[in-house]
């Protein structure tokens, strides 16, 4: 592969590290203040009774996991 393309994976892969890096604590806010939300309780309560074996996952990996499903 030519140099450009590993320059412009790079640059790339900067612009999302740093896009992460600023957004995260709007992303962790989000996250918190949702499953405060009934509808956030009952989304842990349903993945749990759907997925009983992966009760012992973070609520964050849950919602995660159920926001990745409906996309």
């Amino acid at each position: 592969m030519s140099l450009l393309y590993h320059v412009n994976m790079y640059l790339e892969f900067l612009i999302l590290a740093c896009t992460i890096y600023i957004l995260a604590p709007d992303i962790e806010k989000w996250y918190a203040d949702f499953l405060e939300t009934e509808k956030g309780k009952e989304c842990i309560s349903e993945f749990d009774q759907v997925l009983p074996d992966y009760k012992g996952i973070s609520k964050i990996k849950k919602i995660d996991s159920i926001l990745w499903s409906i996309r």
